[in-house]
């Protein structure tokens, strides 16, 4: 009798954990990880480039390309695949302004807002917190290899 009345309050809490999901609702359970700051150069012309990122004080030195972007559409197998893009770089951690150098030439000093995510769905548990820049470079000469 006794493992009977231990295990209801146990069943009632997994019942109650189904009633309050929507019932036409399925979560996936996407984790959050350390998504950090994007920075990306959309305007880059083709080539390798050598980004600095002064962050509060750490340094992060990161090489990225720039391609041209091409997408590539398969009818027989229904596929398609995506390549090249803009240059683009990644930082973890958390930051309150970052300091950006292109090829060693300052672009500038930007102030880091971190936005919510929900990788699982609006409705879902789970909300993430990162950070993106996307940083022209128009009037700067690109000295891309």
């Amino acid at each position: 009798m006794k493992a009977i009345l231990f295990s209801t309050p146990i069943l009632a809490l997994a019942l109650m954990a189904l009633l309050c999901q929507k019932p036409d609702q399925l979560c996936t359970q996407i984790g959050c990880g350390d998504t950090g700051l994007s920075i990306t150069f959309p305007d880059l012309k083709p080539g390798i480039y050598n980004i600095t990122v002064l962050a509060d004080v750490q340094r992060f030195e990161r090489n990225c390309t720039a391609e041209v972007e091409k997408t590539i559409e398969d009818e027989e197998t229904q596929t398609v695949m995506h390549s090249g893009g803009p240059c683009s770089v990644q930082i973890t951690g958390r930051f309150k302004s970052v300091t950006v150098f292109l090829e060693k030439r300052k672009l500038g000093t930007y102030s880091v807002q971190y936005e919510p995510y929900f990788p699982n769905g609006r409705d879902c548990p789970g909300v993430c917190e990162g950070a993106s820049l996307s940083i022209s470079t128009d009037d700067i000469q690109e000295t891309g290899h």
